[in-house]
Order: C-alpha cells, then sequence, then structure tokens
C-alpha cells in the first residue's frame, strides 16, 4: 500500500511538471507566431 502511494505522489508530480512545461511551450509558441507576424490561431472547441 505504501508503494502505491509512493508511485501516486511521483505520477502526481510528474503531470504538475508536464503540465508546467505545456503552458511554457504554448507561450513560446504565441510568441514566436507574433515574432513572425502570424495571425492568432482560432481557439479550437473541444
Amino acid at each position: 500500500m505504501i508503494e502505491i502511494e509512493k508511485l501516486k505522489k511521483v505520477a502526481e508530480s510528474r503531470v504538475n511538471a508536464l503540465e508546467s512545461e505545456v503552458s511554457m511551450l504554448r507561450e513560446e509558441v504565441k510568441s514566436l507566431r507574433e515574432l513572425l507576424g502570424y495571425p492568432e490561431e482560432e481557439k479550437k472547441q473541444k
């Protein structure tokens, strides 16, 4: 049971790190689009 809790904490930490990385990459893409003069991409509905 302790092993499962450890794995869960590691997984949650990984999720947080990946979410942060995705957010930074989105900001980078936005900046590059602005720099290159591309029009802003339309929001896609899910």
